[in-house]
């Protein structure tokens, strides 16, 4: 697979140019593959971790998984379920930025 363009650029939720495409495909078929390799069921849960581990943006993320695949050789429901709600649930990240608003 050919390298993509800077992952700092492609944080936000604009997707427009032809180098997004490339860049947001790229990704996607990188965490389609890793789904393949470690047979993990491709439900969107699985999807959104491995494709924010192939993109590179949230090294903890990446980290916490690498340790998780090291100790397990799989992508087990538990690890996957504990790094979708560390790192993608809804409810955490308001209460977050609720805390981080209430200090303003």
């Amino acid at each position: 697979m050919r390298p993509v363009s800077n992952p700092e650029k492609h944080s936000g939720n604009s997707i427009n140019t032809g180098e997004d495409y490339e860049y947001t495909i790229a990704h996607g078929e990188r965490a389609l593959n890793l789904l393949k390799k470690l047979r993990s069921p491709a439900v969107p849960r699985n999807y959104e971790i491995l494709y924010a581990f192939a993109s590179s943006v949230n090294k903890k993320l990446s980290n916490d998984l690498r340790k998780a695949l090291e100790a397990d050789g799989c992508l087990t429901e538990e690890a996957a379920q504990r790094l979708s709600e560390t790192y993608f649930n809804k409810k955490r990240i308001d209460e977050r930025v609720d805390e981080v608003g209430s200090q303003v």
